[in-house]
């Protein structure tokens, strides 16, 4: 595959949240032109992306726990 179809399918990888497959992609592109200034910019996305996931997953995890224990209070307060 030559750089500019592999930069665009890294692309489209990353619009779809496949940032696994993106990333293997880059690797890839990287082989053919290292210094690719593309390259670095797409990599920095995926990894803005994978952050973003990561605290999205935060986010939900604390919001499971609050539901958690307002559930607890509420059952708590019906059996006073």
């Amino acid at each position: 595959m030559k750089l500019r179809e592999l930069l665009a399918s890294a692309r489209g990888r990353l619009a779809l949240q496949s940032l696994q497959e993106a990333s293997e992609i880059l690797a890839q592109a990287e082989e053919l032109e290292p210094s690719n200034s593309e390259i670095q910019h797409l990599k920095d996305e995926i990894l803005a992306a994978l952050e973003q996931q990561e605290r999205k997953q935060v986010v939900n995890a604390l919001a499971e726990k609050a539901m958690v224990a307002i559930t607890f209070e509420q059952i708590h307060a019906t059996m006073k």
